[in-house]
């Protein structure tokens, strides 16, 4: 018998668009590692959680086994929680508090999953007809948007966990996955090679014609994997136009340079909270690749961690905080300077520093005030140094 999630990865494949020209100079675009080998059963869902770990699901047909794997960028990995046989685990988010959100396609529900793995239900309804991907509203008001693949509809689930459609009409055939950027707008993904942009306001326009598997937007960059043809791209988000990031077009699981790696059916696709790794599962080969972006670190930023020079962060406080919170830095020499605070999803919340500042340490207040001068809610952000090649990364917290 075939499942929904294979129905979804051939539809992929029959719909195979590929846009542009392979770049003849791509070489330093991106460099790419294989963090889960093939055959580790993981093939959708990909999203990293608050505390650095990757989490990937697998529902592949003929296999009996559901369930998401947890695995540290390094490949480190375990099974987080199971799921019956009869469940298929697609989309994934964590909220502000670290709790994971899980769209059960054939269940028709959203599952909460905590952080011992245990489950509970948090939404179940014959309207979320197969829901296949979810993400929090970026404003932080607690809206959860949901895909619908069975019903072609995107349905809101507010905080009171009452539902209303956001959308239902024409422009959405097999959508199966969804990303806001940082000024609330929604892309979705469908099966006919198309990718649909709507509106704050819920208007529906055209944006893109790119065979996605999935989309994932770090709020100012919008990344699609191309599971037919092997590779991952960049969608701008000013007109859509497709750029080429990684994957030679060979289906493998070969690590290297952009233009000489081999993705295997690239599906689920995750940054990390700096926006500058990727993670994406393989939907046929079943395992994990990291793509390092060339403005990226060569590994994932972790805190205390300073690599390309020695300009680092040096703590602060009060964290955890309630309103606001001070952050230090050093600088050997003059450099220029971009601090910034990122949610849990990656997405950029605030750029605190954006200037050439002259050698020593350096203090900045932040207020737990997003871009739009709106106050952040509780929850776990990171902060994000790169002062010339260097680069540090921390956490913080915000208590309510």
């Amino acid at each position: 018998m075939t499942s929904p999630t294979h129905a979804l990865l051939v539809a992929l494949v029959a719909a195979i668009a590929i846009p542009g020209s392979f770049p003849s100079n791509a070489g330093a675009i991106a460099e790419v590692t294989i963090v889960l080998p093939q055959g580790s059963l993981t093939n959708d869902a990909v999203t990293v959680g608050p505390d650095g770990l990757v989490y990937a699901t697998y529902c592949f047909f003929g296999q009996p086994t559901r369930h998401i794997l947890r695995s540290t960028p390094d490949g480190v990995s375990e099974v987080f929680t199971s799921f019956p046989t009869a469940s298929c685990t697609l989309g994934m988010t964590f909220d502000d508090q670290g709790t994971l959100y899980v769209a059960n396609l054939t269940k028709d529900k959203i599952q909460k999953v905590f952080a011992d793995g245990s489950k509970e239900l948090y939404y179940g309804d014959p309207t979320l007809d197969g829901p296949a991907d979810l993400e929090f509203h970026p404003s932080g008001n607690g809206d959860l948007y949901v895909v619908n693949n069975g019903a072609e509809s995107i349905s809101v689930i507010h905080p009171d966990q009452t539902m209303e459609f956001f959308y239902q009409g024409p422009g959405l055939t097999g959508a199966h996955a969804g990303t806001f950027d940082d000024a609330g707008n929604y892309y979705v993904a469908n099966t006919d090679g198309t990718v649909v942009k709507f509106l704050p306001d819920g208007t529906l326009v055209p944006f893109a014609n790119f065979n996605a598997a999935y989309v994932h937007c770090t709020g100012t960059r919008l990344f699609a994997s191309n599971l037919a043809a092997n590779q991952i791209w960049e969608l701008s988000l000013a007109d859509g136009s497709a750029t080429w990031i990684a994957g030679s077009g060979v289906q493998g699981f070969v690590a290297g340079p952009a233009d000489v790696a081999q993705l295997h059916s690239p599906n689920g696709i995750a940054s990390d909270p700096s926006g500058t790794v990727l993670y994406v599962s393989s939907g046929f080969g079943n395992g994990l690749f990291r793509i390092v972006l060339d403005e990226a670190v060569a590994a994932p930023v972790q805190q205390g961690a300073v690599s390309g020079g020695s300009a680092r962060l040096l703590g602060g406080g009060p964290n955890p905080f309630t309103t606001s919170t001070r952050l230090s830095y050093e600088l050997p020499t003059a450099s220029a300077v971009q601090l910034t605070v990122y949610d849990v999803r990656g997405r950029r919340v605030r750029e605190l520093v954006a200037a050439r500042r002259a050698p020593g340490i350096h203090t900045v207040e932040w207020d737990g005030r997003d871009s739009t001068g709106s106050a952040v809610g509780s929850g776990i952000y990171w902060v994000r140094l790169r002062a010339g090649d260097a680069t540090d990364a921390g956490r913080l917290t915000r208590r309510p």
